[in-house]
């Protein structure tokens, strides 16, 4: 289970009792939960700023997207030992703008829906840079921002542009067990899969 109010990762048994906490709850998490989105936070090893998914490969190897404030996935091996991170806050490849959601394929390759950048980033799974995935796919004619959010941006919004609610904004992947080449994708807007 991933807390992002207690910047913690938690695996229960079945019985429902904890097996491995990653990640430490701060005596006051609210002194550094959003600093200025336009400065890098502060990336420690072992600990998450807002994390927001958590995926295994076929080794065990466990991938945490720390993505509200990190903009970062950080692996570890199976006995919960910290390996290493990749990412930070930016627009190019490896590089992440609020990773929202994140899964492993068949193939151990680690998928991370980066969410406010429009795009699914693909990597190998110690974190090399293998592809990106965009969903080009309009939203129907006259669908409108639900809930007040912002108006989407144009499909030819510059680099460094918020993409969230643009058509494509990729806010859940999830891929099915076994050999499938499918991967279902949860859009923001306009609220799709």
């Amino acid at each position: 289970m991933v807390d992002k109010g207690t910047n913690m990762v938690m695996k229960f048994n079945p019985l429902g009792d904890v097996t491995m906490v990653l990640g430490r709850r701060e005596e006051a998490t609210d002194e550094h939960v959003y600093p200025d989105r336009t400065k890098a936070s502060v990336q420690m090893d072992g600990m998450f700023n807002q994390p927001t998914d958590v995926a295994w490969d076929s080794g065990g190897n466990i991938f945490i997207s720390d993505g509200c404030v990190n903009s970062r996935v950080a692996k570890y091996d199976n006995t919960g030992t910290w390996v290493k991170s990749w990412g930070k806050r930016g627009y190019g490849p490896g590089e992440f703008n609020l990773p929202h959601n994140i899964a492993v394929d068949s193939n151990d390759r680690v998928c991370v829906a980066d969410r406010a950048n429009g795009r699914i980033q693909v990597f190998d799974n110690n974190g090399n840079f293998l592809k990106k995935i965009v969903i080009n796919v309009p939203a129907p004619p006259g669908v409108k921002p639900l809930l007040g959010y912002q108006t989407p941006p144009p499909a030819n919004a510059p680099p460094g542009s918020i993409l969230t609610y643009r058509p494509g904004a990729p806010a859940a992947i999830c891929m099915p067990p076994g050999e499938s080449r499918v991967m279902y994708v949860g859009d923001l807007f306009p609220a799709r899969i």
